[in-house]
Order: C-alpha cells, then structure tokens, then sequence
C-alpha cells in the first residue's frame, strides 16, 4: 500500500508523467451512461470556448472529463486576484499566469491524448475564421457585456452551420440559450438594431438572456453592491447548463433552439423555462425592456470585464 502512494503523488505533482495514463481506464466511470459509441464520439469531437473564464473553464473540466477529446481555447487574458471567487482555476500559483495555458495544461493533465488548440489573443473579424476551424459547437459563456464580439461570432458560426450554446451567469444564476440553424438567429431574436448603442445592446442582451428575471429578487437591492458581482453559483449554474446540452449536440440528440430558454437559479431553487416566439420584440420582452431602462440610472451596471 505504502509502496504505491510516492507514485501517486508524483502523477500528481508531475502533469507531464503520462506512462501510468491508461485512457480507458480513466473514463470507466461514464460507462453504463455512455455507450462505447458516444464515448467514441465525444472523443472526436472538438468544442471551441471564446473565453476560459469561470464558466468556461470548469466546463472545459467537466468536458474533458466526459471524455470530449478536441479543444479550441481562446483567451488573451490572465488570471488575477479578483477572479479568485468565481474562476476556478484562478489560485496563487496561476496569478499573472496566461488563463489559456493554464487551461490547456489542466485539459491535457486530464487527458494527455487529448488535442488542445490554445490562443492567446482576442477573437474578431480577423481571427474568427480560423477560431472556428474545425469546430462541433461553440460554448458561450463570455459575460453579459461582450455584445460586439458576439455579433461577430454568432453569424459566422451560422454560416458553418455550428451550433452555440449560450450560458451566462448573471447573479447567483444563469440564463441559457441554444442558436443553430433551424432555430431563430441570434441577432433576430434580442432584436439588435444598427442605431442602438452599445448600452442599449447590453439591456437587450440582459433581458432576452434571462426573461423571468429570476435573480432581480437579490440583485440591485437598496444597500446591496453588485457593480460587476460574480458568483460561484452563477458560474456552475452555467457550467451544468451547458455541459448536457453539448454533450447532446456532440451526440446527435435533440435540443430545443432559441426562440426557447432557460433560466436556473441557485439561490433561489428556481428553475424557469419558456419560449418567446418573438424573442425581444414581443409585447412582455419590450415592456421588461422599458423598465429596464428606467431603472438603469443610478442603478449598478453590468460589468464590462470579460470572464
């Protein structure tokens, strides 16, 4: 017994030491949930993250861990000590240290056999396609304020017919959203407009992602401060989310696409569903609108920091 435990410890203390990694060994746990098949399957797959902040990264664990075998990680930040409440791989050793190689170490420490594409830099018009390249689906889990680079990826995920996952955390909760051919296009469905501002883009943003405004129970309350808050509830809420609905496009499975969406709350217990057939521009969402508006002077304002 005694003898095995220096072992151990050096395959955890030494990622590189990949002689002991038996890969069917290490995913034996999803048998009798997964046949030899999706294992297969989720094994060729490639899921491409534009951003491993709290969100995404935990969900890029919790992936690999499923066995998901190709990554595309994208993030031109690091990490530091504000991200240490929500960002879990944020920790002293990582302080100052680039989030997409320390994203990609963890994936191939998981998975050596794994294929992880790392970039280190902001994606845009310039880079997008290249982001994309041989991509099964699309993780978005960027915060509630990256609108501009959003209308630049959804439509080029489009046009190469990947499907996004959108899951955000917003408070202690997450609103998600699936935008894939077949179902209505992002930019139709929050009703962006080239006259809108980038303020107004952000609320339209923030009401469509989360119609049921489950979170406005706690958030922005008198005396309480949620200028740029981020929750580890929100962010798992997002991760959990998300992960079935991948899984299950990797597979081939049936998901309900935007105009349908979700909103699960960990605070409050809550879990909400529903569909706006006419996404902002119906009569509920253009009121939630209008209030939100109201409300925004003086109100705390969404983050501009990316996760």
């Amino acid at each position: 017994m005694s003898s095995k435990q220096p072992i151990y410890r050096q395959l955890i203390a030494e990622p590189s030491n990949t002689e002991h990694f038996q890969l069917g060994r290490a995913f034996s746990g999803n048998q009798g949930l997964l046949t030899e098949l999706a294992q297969t399957s989720l094994a060729s797959s490639t899921v491409a993250i534009p951003g491993v902040g709290g969100t995404a990264s935990t969900l890029a664990h919790l992936l690999a861990r499923m066995g998901v075998g190709q990554f595309i990680i994208a993030d031109p930040g690091q990490f530091d000590l504000e991200h240490f409440n929500h960002q879990f791989s944020a920790k002293c050793s990582t302080v100052r240290r680039s989030k997409a190689e320390v994203i990609r170490k963890e994936l191939l420490d998981i998975n050596p056999t794994a294929n992880v594409r790392e970039i280190n830099d902001s994606i845009g018009s310039k880079n997008i396609a290249e982001f994309l390249r041989g991509a099964s689906v699309v993780v978005d889990c960027l915060s509630v304020s990256a609108v501009t680079f959003r209308r630049v990826l959804y439509p080029q995920a489009e046009k190469k017919n990947i499907p996004v996952v959108l899951s955000v955390p917003i408070g202690h909760s997450c609103g998600t959203l699936v935008f894939a051919q077949g179902g209505m296009s992002f930019e139709k469905y929050f009703d962006f407009s080239e006259d809108d501002t980038d303020l107004e883009r952000i609320l339209k943003f923030a009401v469509g992602l989360t119609p049921k405004g489950l979170h406005r129970k706690y958030m922005g309350k008198k005396g309480a401060k949620s200028r740029g808050a981020s929750s580890p509830l929100g962010s798992n809420c997002a991760t959990l989310s998300a992960a079935g609905i991948v899984i299950r496009l990797l597979l081939a499975e049936s998901v309900q696409l935007a105009p349908y969406f979700r909103q699960w709350d960990a605070f409050t217990g809550q879990l909400r569903t529903g569909k706006l057939s006419k996404g902002n521009r119906s009569l509920q969402q253009r009121l939630r609108l209008w209030l939100r508006r109201k409300r925004q002077h003086g109100e705390p304002s969404f983050s501009s920091k990316p996760e």
